[in-house]
């Protein structure tokens, strides 16, 4: 009897510790960001409207810099990176088609893995294909009437021309209109783009498509 209850002590003491390093291993991260965003829809893209592209595909360019965040202990401030791949021509199952990353070389392997476990939360969907995580330099910049991103390799460029409303001066804006998994955003600002990428073997290039600048916000656990 004794040897019974010493040996469920220990089970219970195992059981305990186990629980308390699966908790310890949780992450709590937040995450705000701007986005130069372009893609192959007419403006605006109807893939924020429901699940099927416009063109039977979404080929898009998204470009971030990260205003502030974190990934646990990992600060992520002022890094940016690349995404660039295609939603196909259905993604309402919660699969899409093809996906590429890059970070910049300055970025730490601790950040990469921190934003890639962020967009698993951002974008809730599974690739088919992940190309692979790139190291390149990424050119970004913001200005009143245009916006311009492109990875240092070539293998991305994305150029905005602000559409602007009936004062003729500032972008028209949709507001309350959710982007993705985020918490908040501050609308969509919206822009004709002309930009292209290479995903793999494959390579595309738009002209006068959507295109749009935001700045994201959120923040979550990622359980491991």
């Amino acid at each position: 009897m004794k040897e019974t209850r010493r040996f469920l002590l220990i089970v219970g003491v195992l059981t305990a510790l186990i629980a308390v390093s699966a908790q310890s291993q949780d992450q709590t991260w937040s995450f705000k960001a701007e986005d130069i965003e372009a893609c192959s829809c007419n403006l605006f893209c109807n893939c924020y409207w429901t699940t099927t592209p416009q063109h039977g595909f979404c080929r898009f360019n998204m470009a971030y810099k990260v205003s502030e965040g974190h990934y646990g202990e990992t600060k992520l401030d002022g890094l940016k990176f690349w995404i660039s791949g295609d939603l196909g021509d259905d993604f309402g199952d919660g699969e899409a088609e093809i996906v590429q990353f890059a970070f910049e070389p300055e970025a730490t392997q601790e950040q990469v893995d921190g934003v890639l476990a962020i967009l698993g939360e951002l974008f809730p969907i599974t690739w088919k294909q992940v190309v692979g995580v790139d190291r390149t330099s990424i050119e970004w910049k913001n200005a009143n009437d245009k916006a311009y991103a492109k990875r240092g390799d070539g293998k991305g460029e994305v150029e905005l021309t602000y559409v602007l409303g009936s004062d003729g001066k500032t972008p028209v804006v949709i507001n309350n209109l959710t982007y993705f998994g985020a918490k908040k955003n501050n609308g969509f600002q919206l822009a004709r783009s002309k930009h292209s990428a290479q995903v793999g073997e494959d390579s595309f290039e738009f002209d006068g498509r959507t295109g749009f600048f935001i700045e994201i916000e959120t923040s979550g656990t990622v359980k491991k």
